[in-house]
């Protein structure tokens, strides 16, 4: 689990955005960008949300200051939503749509790989998966 500033940077480097720019679009300086990953600030704005969301090109309801799950961030989220009462039953639809968006896009990614994978032939096959092994370590030491 990793903690919401490490998903904002994760998701960040993820797009090769800088601070500069995930600020401007925002609408705040770069360095409460660097503040928001390093955990010095732990709570986003309001007002700031929905255009972090937007640009991160995550649910904003990923960026509540919850731990969240690598491999689906939707689901500390919606704990989150469901324990808030009232007020988080108003985001409910969006959430549920986000989240359905998400499934979706990650099932034809899924797809459209085993589908090149399986039309390769050997020596591809292992160019790709030593390709993929190699991108995995770097990932993990970011």
């Amino acid at each position: 689990m990793k903690d919401l500033g490490r998903f904002i940077h994760d998701r960040r480097v993820e797009l090769h955005l800088t601070l500069e720019e995930v600020g401007n679009y925002v609408g705040v300086g770069k360095s409460t960008v660097r503040k928001w990953e390093a955990g010095i600030i732990k709570k986003i704005g309001n007002d700031k949300i929905d255009s972090l969301a937007s640009i991160l090109q995550v649910s904003p309801l990923s960026l509540i200051p919850v731990s969240y799950s690598e491999t689906i961030p939707y689901d500390d989220a919606l704990e989150k939503l469901l324990s808030s009462g009232d007020d988080g039953l108003k985001h409910l639809d969006s959430f549920v749509s986000d989240y359905y968006a998400y499934l979706q896009k990650r099932d034809e990614e899924e797809k459209r790989l085993v589908d090149l994978y399986r039309g390769a032939n050997d020596q591809a096959r292992k160019d790709a998966m030593r390709t993929l092994e190699e991108h995995q370590v770097k990932v993990s030491d970011k």
